[in-house]
């Protein structure tokens, strides 16, 4: 991650992404629960892809 995108990332936590993209537990509207969103900072797009780490975790599938 780039020092610069620091700054766009406020309340945003990423924990993984490569270059401008980032899936990043998602703070900005509630501190207790984070969604998890996935945000294009080239692009200056963003999706909420889950309501809850919970969610994410049980959309979760084994790769073979």
């Amino acid at each position: 991650m780039l020092d610069n995108d620091y700054e766009r990332l406020d309340g945003l936590v990423p924990f993984g992404g490569d270059g401008g993209t980032y899936f990043c537990f998602d703070y900005r509207s509630n501190t207790n629960e984070a969604k998890i969103t996935y945000i294009d900072l080239e692009m200056e797009e963003e999706t909420i892809l889950f309501d809850n780490f919970s969610r994410f975790i049980e959309a979760l599938e084994l790769y073979a």
